[in-house]
Protein backbone atom coordinates (compact mmCIF):
# COMPACT_ATOMS: atom_id res chain seq x y z
CA UNK A 1 0.00 0.00 0.00
CA UNK A 2 1.10 3.63 -0.85
CA UNK A 3 2.39 5.11 2.52
CA UNK A 4 2.01 8.95 1.26
CA UNK A 5 0.27 10.77 3.79
CA UNK A 6 -1.61 12.45 0.97
CA UNK A 7 -3.43 9.22 0.30
CA UNK A 8 -5.87 10.19 3.06
CA UNK A 9 -5.86 13.63 2.95
CA UNK A 10 -8.13 16.30 1.57
CA UNK A 11 -6.10 19.15 3.38
CA UNK A 12 -4.69 20.10 -0.46
CA UNK A 13 -4.12 23.44 0.90
CA UNK A 14 -1.15 21.85 2.45
CA UNK A 15 -0.23 19.85 -0.35
CA UNK A 16 -0.36 22.92 -2.58
CA UNK A 17 1.89 24.38 -0.43
CA UNK A 18 4.58 21.73 -0.39
CA UNK A 19 4.38 21.22 -4.13
CA UNK A 20 4.50 25.14 -4.20
CA UNK A 21 7.81 24.91 -2.12
CA UNK A 22 9.35 22.24 -3.96
CA UNK A 23 8.63 24.41 -7.49
CA UNK A 24 6.21 22.60 -8.97
CA UNK A 25 4.56 24.58 -11.46
CA UNK A 26 0.67 23.93 -13.39
CA UNK A 27 -1.84 26.50 -14.18
CA UNK A 28 -5.58 26.57 -13.89
CA UNK A 29 -7.55 26.85 -16.91
CA UNK A 30 -9.91 29.46 -15.61
CA UNK A 31 -9.83 32.97 -14.25
CA UNK A 32 -10.67 34.35 -10.69
CA UNK A 33 -13.96 34.28 -9.26
CA UNK A 34 -15.58 37.20 -7.77
CA UNK A 35 -15.32 35.68 -4.42
CA UNK A 36 -11.78 35.02 -5.06
CA UNK A 37 -11.18 38.42 -6.17
CA UNK A 38 -12.91 39.87 -3.19
CA UNK A 39 -10.99 37.96 -0.26
CA UNK A 40 -7.53 38.06 -2.58
CA UNK A 41 -8.73 42.30 -2.34
CA UNK A 42 -8.91 42.23 1.71
CA UNK A 43 -4.99 41.74 1.43
CA UNK A 44 -4.19 44.01 -1.16
CA UNK A 45 -3.40 41.37 -3.31
CA UNK A 46 -4.22 40.07 -7.09
CA UNK A 47 -5.03 36.93 -8.89
CA UNK A 48 -1.83 37.10 -10.53
CA UNK A 49 0.35 38.17 -7.38
CA UNK A 50 -0.23 34.18 -6.43
CA UNK A 51 2.01 30.98 -7.88
CA UNK A 52 -0.05 28.38 -9.45
CA UNK A 53 0.32 26.26 -6.79
CA UNK A 54 -1.20 29.07 -4.49
CA UNK A 55 -4.02 29.99 -6.50
CA UNK A 56 -5.07 26.16 -6.36
CA UNK A 57 -4.59 26.30 -2.64
CA UNK A 58 -6.82 29.49 -2.48
CA UNK A 59 -9.72 27.56 -4.91
CA UNK A 60 -9.79 24.54 -3.03
CA UNK A 61 -9.93 26.43 0.69
CA UNK A 62 -12.88 28.45 -0.79
CA UNK A 63 -14.48 24.99 -1.73
CA UNK A 64 -14.13 25.61 -5.72
CA UNK A 65 -13.35 22.55 -8.15
CA UNK A 66 -13.51 23.08 -11.84
CA UNK A 67 -15.60 20.57 -13.44
CA UNK A 68 -17.14 20.18 -16.74
CA UNK A 69 -20.50 20.98 -17.82
CA UNK A 70 -21.96 20.51 -20.91
CA UNK A 71 -18.09 20.30 -22.31
CA UNK A 72 -17.25 23.53 -20.52
CA UNK A 73 -15.28 24.03 -17.55
CA UNK A 74 -16.64 25.82 -14.72
CA UNK A 75 -15.57 26.77 -11.25
CA UNK A 76 -18.37 24.90 -8.88
CA UNK A 77 -19.23 25.31 -5.43
CA UNK A 78 -18.47 21.97 -3.03
CA UNK A 79 -20.81 22.05 -0.22
CA UNK A 80 -19.76 20.44 3.61
CA UNK A 81 -21.87 18.15 4.95
CA UNK A 82 -21.26 19.79 8.55
CA UNK A 83 -21.01 23.80 10.29
CA UNK A 84 -17.29 24.50 11.00
CA UNK A 85 -15.74 21.27 8.33
CA UNK A 86 -13.51 22.95 5.98
CA UNK A 87 -12.53 21.02 2.77
CA UNK A 88 -9.62 19.71 4.64
CA UNK A 89 -12.01 18.00 6.09
CA UNK A 90 -13.78 15.92 3.51
CA UNK A 91 -11.35 13.09 2.78
CA UNK A 92 -12.57 9.24 3.72
CA UNK A 93 -10.46 6.98 5.24
CA UNK A 94 -10.47 3.76 4.09
CA UNK A 95 -10.18 1.73 7.19
CA UNK A 96 -13.16 3.77 8.60
CA UNK A 97 -15.42 5.05 5.91
CA UNK A 98 -14.95 1.70 3.63
CA UNK A 99 -15.68 -1.56 5.48
CA UNK A 100 -15.28 -4.47 3.55
CA UNK A 101 -18.76 -6.39 3.54
CA UNK A 102 -21.02 -8.17 1.26
CA UNK A 103 -22.29 -4.90 -0.30
CA UNK A 104 -19.31 -2.62 -0.02
CA UNK A 105 -15.36 -3.48 -1.47
CA UNK A 106 -12.93 -1.79 -2.44
CA UNK A 107 -9.83 -3.04 -5.12
CA UNK A 108 -6.01 -2.56 -4.92
CA UNK A 109 -4.74 -0.90 -7.95
CA UNK A 110 -1.57 -0.24 -9.29
CA UNK A 111 -0.86 3.03 -10.57
CA UNK A 112 2.48 5.39 -11.29
CA UNK A 113 2.57 6.39 -7.24
CA UNK A 114 1.99 2.94 -5.92
CA UNK A 115 -0.86 0.67 -4.95
CA UNK A 116 -4.35 2.57 -4.18
CA UNK A 117 -7.81 1.28 -3.05
CA UNK A 118 -10.61 2.01 -5.64
CA UNK A 119 -14.37 1.65 -4.37
CA UNK A 120 -15.25 -2.07 -6.03
CA UNK A 121 -18.82 -1.86 -5.17
CA UNK A 122 -20.96 -0.29 -2.86
CA UNK A 123 -24.00 0.03 -0.87
CA UNK A 124 -25.19 4.03 -1.73
CA UNK A 125 -27.67 3.84 1.38
CA UNK A 126 -24.42 2.83 3.62
CA UNK A 127 -22.31 5.31 1.69
CA UNK A 128 -24.93 8.45 1.80
CA UNK A 129 -23.81 7.67 5.60
CA UNK A 130 -20.28 8.82 5.41
CA UNK A 131 -20.66 10.97 2.58
CA UNK A 132 -18.85 14.78 3.25
CA UNK A 133 -19.48 16.89 0.72
CA UNK A 134 -21.52 17.68 -2.74
CA UNK A 135 -21.53 19.48 -5.57
CA UNK A 136 -24.54 21.27 -7.49
CA UNK A 137 -23.50 20.80 -10.77
CA UNK A 138 -26.46 23.22 -11.78
CA UNK A 139 -25.08 26.35 -10.65
CA UNK A 140 -22.05 27.66 -11.97
CA UNK A 141 -19.68 30.32 -9.92
CA UNK A 142 -19.04 33.47 -11.33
Amino acid sequence: MNTSKWLESSDLVSRFWALDNAKTTGALTLPSTVNVTGRLAKYNLTWTDLSPMAQQALVWDMGLVVAAVNGVDQWLQVYVRTAGSTMADIALSFAADFPTTTTQSALPCIGPQGIYLRQNQTDYAALAKVTKCAVDFTASVQ
